[in-house]
C-alpha cells in the first residue's frame, strides 16, 4: 500500500468515526436479509399466479421506511385501479332515459297532473311520488281513469276581451297595426281593443274581416293562422315565455314555435304543461 492509498484509508475510518448505527440496525438487516432469501427460494418453486399475486399483494410499512418502528400502513391492490367496464356500462344506461318510461310521465304532465296529485297516489298505491307519476301515466294510456282527479285548469281572464276582438271581424293583421299604433306588442293590442269594444268604444281602425259591419273588403284571414295564434296567445296567456316553449320543444321533440301552439293547445283544453310557468 503506498502513501496516498494509507491517507484516504485513514480519512475514511476518520469519517465514519462519528456515525453510529441504530442498536437495533444490524438485527433488522438480519432479519430482512433472510427474508429476502426465504423470497426468492419460494419465488423459484411458487405457480406462476401466485408470483403475480405476490406482486400486486398488500405492502405494510413502519413509519419512517424501517420495519417495526410504527404502525403499518396498507395499500390495497385495487387502489387506482381502473373502473369495471360494467360499471362504467350501467352508469351509462342509468345516464339514458327509458323512452317508454318517458312516454308515461308526459301522459301524466299532458293530462293535467302535478306534484301534489303524485303524493296522493303514492300514498293510494303506497309507492314514491316518482313511481306513482309512471304508473299513472301508464293507465293513463291504457285508457285508465285514476282515482284522482286532474286539477281545473286556471281559467282565462282575458278570454272576453279576445273575443270580443275577433267577433267584431278584427284580425291578425289588425292587431300588428294596432299595436303599432299603440306601442304595444300583438297579443296586447287584442287584449286592449277587445276591451274598448266591450266599453262601447270605437278602435282606430276599421276591421278588415269580410262581412264585417264597415269594413272595407280586405285579404281574406286564414282560418288555421287564426287557431294558431289563440293558441300560443293561450300560452303566454298562462305565464310561459319562450325559454319555457325551448324546454318544451326539446320534450316533444318539436320546434319552439309549435311547443308554444302545442302547449296553447293543451291549456285551452283544460289540461297542464309538463313545466310550470
Amino acid at each position: 500500500m503506498n502513501e496516498l492509498e494509507e491517507r484516504l484509508r485513514r480519512e475514511m475510518a476518520a469519517a465514519v468515526q462519528e456515525v453510529q448505527a441504530p442498536a437495533w440496525l444490524p438485527a433488522a438487516a438480519s432479519r430482512g436479509g433472510r427474508r429476502r432469501v426465504r423470497r426468492r427460494r419460494a419465488l423459484l418453486v411458487a405457480p406462476a399466479g401466485a408470483v403475480a399475486a405476490g406482486v400486486v399483494g398488500v405492502v405494510a410499512l413502519g413509519q419512517g421506511g424501517w420495519p417495526g418502528t410504527g404502525a403499518a400502513s396498507s395499500v390495497s391492490p385495487a387502489a387506482g385501479a381502473p373502473a369495471a367496464p360494467e360499471a362504467a356500462t350501467s352508469a351509462a344506461a342509468e345516464a339514458t332515459p327509458d323512452p317508454l318510461e318517458q312516454a308515461r310521465l308526459d301522459a301524466y304532465f299532458a293530462a293535467g297532473y302535478g306534484w301534489e296529485e303524485a303524493v296522493q297516489l303514492g300514498r293510494l298505491w303506497n309507492v314514491e311520488p316518482v313511481e306513482a307519476k309512471v304508473t299513472a301515466g301508464a293507465d293513463l294510456l291504457d285508457g285508465r281513469e285514476l282515482p284522482v282527479a286532474a286539477p281545473a285548469a286556471p281559467a282565462d281572464p282575458e278570454a272576453p276581451q279576445r273575443d270580443a276582438f275577433f267577433a267584431a271581424g278584427y284580425t291578425m293583421d289588425d292587431a300588428v297595426q294596432l299595436g303599432q299604433l299603440w306601442n304595444v306588442g300583438t297579443y296586447e293590442a287584442k287584449i286592449t281593443g277587445g276591451t274598448e269594444l266591450l266599453a262601447g268604444r270605437q278602435l282606430p281602425i276599421a276591421p278588415s274581416a269580410p262581412g264585417s259591419d264597415g269594413a272595407a273588403a280586405g285579404p281574406a284571414t286564414d282560418p288555421a293562422a287564426e287557431v294558431a295564434e289563440e293558441r300560443r296567445d293561450a300560452f303566454f296567456t298562462a305565464g310561459y315565455d319562450y325559454d319555457d316553449a325551448v324546454q318544451l320543444a326539446r320534450l316533444w321533440n318539436v320546434e319552439p314555435d309549435e311547443a308554444k301552439t302545442m302547449g296553447g293547445e293543451l291549456l285551452l283544453a283544460g289540461g297542464r304543461l309538463p313545466i310550470q310557468p
